[in-house]
């Protein structure tokens, strides 16, 4: 009876994620609303491997740090959109406007990661140290990403970059909370 239980409340868990992920997205609505389906998605797949036997209490807290580092994520994340319009629009090359984008938004949202999202207690030269190689690694993530759907899958730029976006904040997320500000 108790896995039985127990099956139903993460099935409902996963469900409300969901449909709460639509819910903040739509607060985002950009492009036609495709970022509510993104967010919705973050939320699924943070609670589907997440810590599915956690208690109640834990998965409150992984909600809770999810909600920060989507907000956290989403000022530096729109830096990012706002450079990458900026320099578009004044005919910059779209793949080196999302790169440059993408420095600008990693600068804030390391701060905004540090002190609002993950409160760690790490010095600031054990975090850097660490989430310099993280942010190499989703600098090029994103650069691959968008260089292979702009242009092939999508002729728009932003579109290419919410797409790109969608994956690289699932990535993101899992270094910055493993690796990145994890306390020791």
């Amino acid at each position: 009876m108790g896995y039985f239980l127990l099956i139903i409340l993460v099935g409902r868990t996963i469900y409300h994620a969901y449909y709460a992920g639509l819910c903040l997205g739509d607060c985002f609505v950009v492009l036609g609303g495709e970022l509510s389906y993104t967010f919705a998605l973050f939320f699924a797949l943070v609670m589907i491997f997440g810590p599915l036997m956690a208690n109640a209490s834990s998965l409150l807290k992984l909600v809770k740090l999810v909600l920060r580092f989507l907000v956290s994520g989403g000022i530096a994340t729109a830096a990012h959109w706002l450079v990458l319009w900026a320099l578009v629009s004044v005919h910059v090359d779209a793949v080196l406007a999302s790169s440059f984008g993408a420095f600008v938004g990693a600068v804030i949202n390391y701060f905004l990661q540090y002190f609002f999202t993950f409160k760690t207690k790490r010095s600031h030269k054990q975090a850097v140290a660490a989430y310099l190689p993280a942010v190499v690694f989703s600098w090029c993530l994103n650069l691959a990403l968008f260089y292979g759907l702009y242009g092939h899958l999508f002729a728009d730029a932003m579109a290419a970059q919410v797409v790109t976006t969608g994956i690289i904040m699932v990535v993101n997320f899992l270094l910055y909370k493993r690796v990145v500000f994890r306390a020791k």
